[in-house]
């Protein structure tokens, strides 16, 4: 039987996640070549990054969905008035 360990294993190193970031924040959505290039540096899968840089973004749209929907609502609920 295997038995699995309860602690999560980190995806990448903090150095790793570092580049990752930085790169982020310059070019959310990059191309496929900038992809390759930027697992090359980090030392990690394409598929990889890809998979975090799209993750990175849907944390980020969801961060800001909540406070866009309550503006909105108070907009519309002052409209009457």
């Amino acid at each position: 039987m295997v038995r699995f360990s309860s602690r999560k294993q980190p995806r990448c190193t903090k150095s790793q996640l570092k580049l990752l970031e930085s790169f982020y924040s310059t070019k959310p959505t990059p191309t496929p070549k900038d992809i390759a290039i930027l697992a090359r540096n980090v030392k990690l899968k394409a598929r990889q990054v890809c998979a975090w840089l799209r993750n990175r973004r849907s944390a980020d749209s969801s961060l800001a969905a909540p406070v866009n929907k309550m503006s909105l609502s108070c907009i519309v609920h002052n409209f009457g008035r």
